[in-house]
Protein backbone atom coordinates (compact mmCIF):
# COMPACT_ATOMS: atom_id res chain seq x y z
CA UNK A 1 0.00 0.00 0.00
CA UNK A 2 2.79 2.43 0.61
CA UNK A 3 3.59 1.96 -2.61
CA UNK A 4 0.46 2.84 -3.90
CA UNK A 5 0.67 6.48 -2.46
CA UNK A 6 3.90 7.22 -3.33
CA UNK A 7 2.73 6.32 -6.91
CA UNK A 8 -0.20 8.56 -6.39
CA UNK A 9 1.83 11.45 -4.82
CA UNK A 10 3.86 11.76 -7.58
CA UNK A 11 1.39 11.87 -10.37
CA UNK A 12 -0.87 14.38 -8.41
CA UNK A 13 2.61 16.61 -7.90
CA UNK A 14 3.63 15.75 -11.89
CA UNK A 15 0.57 16.34 -13.53
CA UNK A 16 -2.71 17.80 -11.68
CA UNK A 17 -0.54 20.25 -9.87
CA UNK A 18 2.00 21.03 -12.58
CA UNK A 19 0.46 24.19 -15.11
CA UNK A 20 1.66 25.05 -18.14
CA UNK A 21 3.45 28.17 -16.21
CA UNK A 22 5.75 26.04 -13.64
CA UNK A 23 6.40 23.79 -16.95
CA UNK A 24 7.74 26.64 -18.80
CA UNK A 25 9.42 28.02 -15.60
CA UNK A 26 11.53 24.62 -14.51
CA UNK A 27 12.99 25.18 -18.32
CA UNK A 28 14.40 28.62 -17.60
CA UNK A 29 15.32 28.22 -14.19
CA UNK A 30 16.46 25.82 -11.65
CA UNK A 31 14.40 27.75 -8.91
CA UNK A 32 11.55 26.44 -11.26
CA UNK A 33 12.79 22.96 -10.62
CA UNK A 34 13.41 23.43 -6.79
CA UNK A 35 9.82 24.61 -6.62
CA UNK A 36 7.90 21.86 -8.84
CA UNK A 37 10.14 19.29 -6.10
CA UNK A 38 9.08 21.35 -3.72
CA UNK A 39 5.04 20.33 -4.78
CA UNK A 40 6.28 17.04 -4.71
CA UNK A 41 7.54 16.92 -1.12
CA UNK A 42 4.16 18.64 -0.02
CA UNK A 43 2.06 16.12 -1.32
CA UNK A 44 3.76 13.14 -0.33
CA UNK A 45 4.01 14.55 2.94
CA UNK A 46 0.23 15.00 2.83
CA UNK A 47 -0.36 11.78 2.19
CA UNK A 48 2.10 9.02 3.81
CA UNK A 49 1.00 11.19 6.96
CA UNK A 50 -2.49 10.37 6.35
CA UNK A 51 -1.43 6.86 6.04
CA UNK A 52 0.96 6.46 8.88
CA UNK A 53 0.31 9.17 11.32
CA UNK A 54 3.92 9.29 11.41
CA UNK A 55 6.12 12.78 11.00
CA UNK A 56 8.90 10.67 10.15
CA UNK A 57 7.39 10.61 6.34
CA UNK A 58 8.77 14.12 6.23
CA UNK A 59 11.86 12.59 5.28
CA UNK A 60 10.89 10.32 2.66
CA UNK A 61 9.12 12.95 1.14
CA UNK A 62 12.53 14.73 1.26
CA UNK A 63 14.12 12.45 -0.25
CA UNK A 64 12.02 12.19 -3.04
CA UNK A 65 11.96 15.65 -3.64
CA UNK A 66 15.79 15.57 -3.55
CA UNK A 67 15.88 12.88 -6.68
CA UNK A 68 13.20 14.48 -8.44
CA UNK A 69 14.91 17.94 -8.59
CA UNK A 70 18.06 15.89 -9.43
CA UNK A 71 15.88 14.59 -12.56
CA UNK A 72 13.95 17.41 -13.50
CA UNK A 73 17.50 19.12 -13.53
CA UNK A 74 19.24 16.49 -16.10
CA UNK A 75 15.51 16.13 -18.01
CA UNK A 76 15.38 20.20 -18.09
CA UNK A 77 18.64 20.62 -19.53
CA UNK A 78 18.39 17.69 -21.97
CA UNK A 79 15.12 19.39 -23.20
CA UNK A 80 16.47 22.23 -24.10
CA UNK A 81 18.92 20.71 -26.81
CA UNK A 82 16.81 17.61 -27.69
CA UNK A 83 14.51 16.89 -30.16
CA UNK A 84 13.49 13.10 -29.29
CA UNK A 85 10.82 14.46 -26.34
CA UNK A 86 8.48 11.63 -26.26
CA UNK A 87 11.55 9.23 -25.77
CA UNK A 88 13.22 11.54 -22.85
CA UNK A 89 9.83 12.13 -21.49
CA UNK A 90 9.17 8.56 -20.51
CA UNK A 91 13.55 7.70 -19.34
CA UNK A 92 12.18 10.58 -16.76
CA UNK A 93 8.85 9.53 -15.59
CA UNK A 94 11.22 5.52 -15.55
CA UNK A 95 13.71 7.39 -13.20
CA UNK A 96 10.73 8.57 -11.29
CA UNK A 97 9.30 5.66 -10.70
CA UNK A 98 12.51 4.36 -9.84
CA UNK A 99 13.01 6.71 -7.02
CA UNK A 100 9.44 5.92 -5.55
CA UNK A 101 11.21 2.06 -5.04
CA UNK A 102 14.22 3.33 -3.60
CA UNK A 103 12.38 5.27 -1.41
CA UNK A 104 10.15 2.41 -0.68
CA UNK A 105 13.27 0.14 -0.13
CA UNK A 106 14.36 3.19 2.73
CA UNK A 107 11.53 2.65 4.19
CA UNK A 108 11.19 -0.75 4.78
CA UNK A 109 14.12 0.03 7.25
CA UNK A 110 11.93 1.54 9.47
CA UNK A 111 8.86 -0.40 9.48
CA UNK A 112 7.99 1.32 13.09
CA UNK A 113 7.09 4.03 11.00
CA UNK A 114 5.48 3.69 7.97
CA UNK A 115 3.26 1.09 8.49
CA UNK A 116 -1.21 2.28 8.05
CA UNK A 117 -2.93 3.75 11.11
CA UNK A 118 -5.99 5.51 11.24
CA UNK A 119 -5.12 8.21 13.89
CA UNK A 120 -7.74 10.42 13.95
CA UNK A 121 -10.88 9.30 15.70
CA UNK A 122 -14.93 10.17 14.49
CA UNK A 123 -17.54 8.37 12.85
CA UNK A 124 -17.15 10.79 9.81
CA UNK A 125 -13.66 10.70 9.69
CA UNK A 126 -13.83 6.75 10.13
CA UNK A 127 -15.88 6.49 6.83
CA UNK A 128 -13.17 8.30 5.26
CA UNK A 129 -10.27 6.09 6.32
CA UNK A 130 -12.05 3.30 4.92
CA UNK A 131 -11.56 4.94 1.37
CA UNK A 132 -8.15 5.67 1.71
CA UNK A 133 -7.43 3.08 2.93
CA UNK A 134 -8.73 1.17 0.64
CA UNK A 135 -6.01 -0.97 -1.60
CA UNK A 136 -9.01 -0.72 -4.81
CA UNK A 137 -9.70 2.73 -4.74
CA UNK A 138 -6.45 4.23 -4.62
CA UNK A 139 -5.32 1.52 -7.29
CA UNK A 140 -7.91 3.10 -9.49
CA UNK A 141 -7.23 7.26 -8.81
CA UNK A 142 -3.63 6.12 -9.65
CA UNK A 143 -4.95 4.18 -13.26
CA UNK A 144 -7.11 6.87 -13.99
CA UNK A 145 -4.26 9.44 -13.83
CA UNK A 146 -1.87 7.73 -15.27
CA UNK A 147 -4.20 6.46 -18.29
CA UNK A 148 -5.95 9.97 -19.08
CA UNK A 149 -2.71 12.15 -18.15
CA UNK A 150 0.79 10.29 -18.58
CA UNK A 151 0.11 9.30 -21.85
CA UNK A 152 -1.89 12.31 -23.22
CA UNK A 153 1.40 14.17 -21.64
CA UNK A 154 3.80 11.78 -23.82
CA UNK A 155 2.04 12.50 -27.27
CA UNK A 156 1.51 16.48 -26.01
CA UNK A 157 5.68 16.61 -25.68
CA UNK A 158 5.88 15.09 -29.13
CA UNK A 159 3.37 17.87 -30.59
CA UNK A 160 4.94 20.55 -29.23
CA UNK A 161 7.49 19.73 -30.68
CA UNK A 162 6.47 19.44 -34.40
CA UNK A 163 4.24 22.14 -34.15
CA UNK A 164 6.90 24.73 -32.26
CA UNK A 165 4.16 25.97 -29.85
CA UNK A 166 2.24 24.93 -27.25
CA UNK A 167 -1.05 22.96 -28.75
CA UNK A 168 -4.12 21.55 -26.32
CA UNK A 169 -4.18 18.39 -24.83
CA UNK A 170 -6.42 16.28 -26.59
CA UNK A 171 -9.54 15.94 -23.71
CA UNK A 172 -11.54 13.55 -25.99
CA UNK A 173 -8.74 11.22 -26.17
CA UNK A 174 -8.37 11.59 -22.61
CA UNK A 175 -11.85 10.94 -21.87
CA UNK A 176 -11.88 7.66 -23.68
CA UNK A 177 -8.80 6.55 -21.98
CA UNK A 178 -10.95 7.53 -18.58
CA UNK A 179 -13.73 5.05 -20.07
CA UNK A 180 -11.82 2.14 -20.87
CA UNK A 181 -10.08 2.37 -18.13
CA UNK A 182 -12.61 2.28 -15.39
CA UNK A 183 -14.39 -0.66 -17.30
CA UNK A 184 -11.04 -2.03 -17.79
CA UNK A 185 -10.90 -2.19 -13.80
CA UNK A 186 -14.52 -2.63 -13.04
CA UNK A 187 -13.78 -6.00 -15.12
CA UNK A 188 -10.58 -7.01 -13.09
CA UNK A 189 -12.46 -6.73 -9.71
CA UNK A 190 -15.60 -8.28 -10.83
CA UNK A 191 -13.69 -11.43 -12.41
CA UNK A 192 -11.37 -11.95 -9.52
CA UNK A 193 -12.58 -10.01 -6.21
CA UNK A 194 -14.81 -12.72 -4.35
CA UNK A 195 -16.76 -9.96 -2.54
CA UNK A 196 -16.40 -6.35 -4.28
CA UNK A 197 -18.41 -5.45 -0.47
CA UNK A 198 -15.14 -6.19 1.35
CA UNK A 199 -13.14 -4.24 0.28
CA UNK A 200 -15.25 -1.24 -0.12
CA UNK A 201 -16.03 -1.87 3.43
CA UNK A 202 -19.75 -3.54 3.07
Amino acid sequence: MLFLYLFLGHLIADYLLQPHALVAWKNRSLVGVAVHASVHVLVETLLLYLYTGSAEVFYLALLIGVMHFIIDSLKASHDRNSKHSQFTYWIDQCLHYLSLMITLIVASHFPEYFHSRAFIQGPILEQLYVLFFNPLLVSYLCLVIFSTLTIEYSFYKDRQKTKGKVPPLNYKHMIERLLLTTIIFLGLILSFVPSVGLYFGG
